[in-house]
């Protein structure tokens, strides 16, 4: 997954907390969230860098 330090950057941002791995650059580790609440905020959170991931892609295509 070429995008994982972008994932990772943006979902750190919010609180949401992955493992990189320094020989694996491309890989993130998730624990899985433990209550609804907590599956709202990754699922908001993973809507929100979709989102400006799409906007990046058409402004390049320009």
């Amino acid at each position: 997954f070429m995008d994982a330090p972008l994932l990772f950057s943006a979902l750190g941002e919010r609180g949401i907390l992955l493992r990189h791995f320094a020989q694996r650059p491309q890989v993130l580790r998730a624990g899985l969230p433990g209550s609804e609440a907590e599956w709202e905020r990754l699922e908001s959170a993973l809507a929100a860098w979709a989102a400006r991931r799409d906007d990046a892609s058409k402004e390049i295509v320009r």
